[in-house]
């Protein structure tokens, strides 16, 4: 990863929200909006690598290591946002969605191959339904803006469908 990868994805992570953000609030302010901010599932986890190793590369790890420290950011961002506008009316939230079933990974370079491995050892560890649908992220959107809830602020929303991570699972019910 160089630094203009970086810089890139720290463009469309932060800089954007936050100058979208600047610009919608007089409007937000006076229609008493919603703002929901898109973060992620990995943003506030620790992935053990080595249980990784056939699919992860040094510069995808970085890459997916960068991605999850900018999501961080964005959470933290809507977080302080919630509090400074919650006397003005406007609500703000973020949803962390898990693996949603898009082309994103498709767009970084991996080979098929990797990406066939990376998508089945994700689908496993999603043991509700798989990899999340983009129309459950939708729903979650819409809760978020609903009218009808209106205390409904400074919420990071995390929908994962049961996801285990990288450490054994122990029922401790048998």
């Amino acid at each position: 990863m160089d630094s203009e990868r970086l810089d890139k994805i720290f463009a469309v992570n932060v800089k954007a929200p936050i100058l979208l953000t600047k610009a919608a609030i007089p409007h937000l302010k006076k229609s008493k909006g919603a703002i929901v901010n898109i973060s992620s599932f990995a943003s506030g986890i620790r992935t053990n690598s080595e249980s990784n190793q056939e699919i992860l590369f040094l510069d995808f790890l970085l890459e997916m290591m960068s991605y999850a420290i900018t999501k961080a950011a964005l959470d933290q961002f809507s977080l302080i946002l919630s509090g400074n506008y919650a006397p003005d009316g406007v609500r703000v939230n973020t949803i962390r969605p898990a693996s949603v079933a898009t082309d994103f990974v498709g767009t970084t370079g991996i080979p098929k191959e990797t990406i066939e491995k990376m998508t089945k050892a994700k689908v496993a560890k999603h043991p509700l339904a798989g990899l999340l649908k983009p129309e459950e992220v939708a729903q979650a959107i819409w809760m978020c803006c609903d009218p009808e809830m209106p205390s409904l602020t400074g919420q990071n929303i995390t929908i994962h469908g049961g996801r285990i991570e990288d450490t054994p699972w122990v029922n401790p019910f048998d």
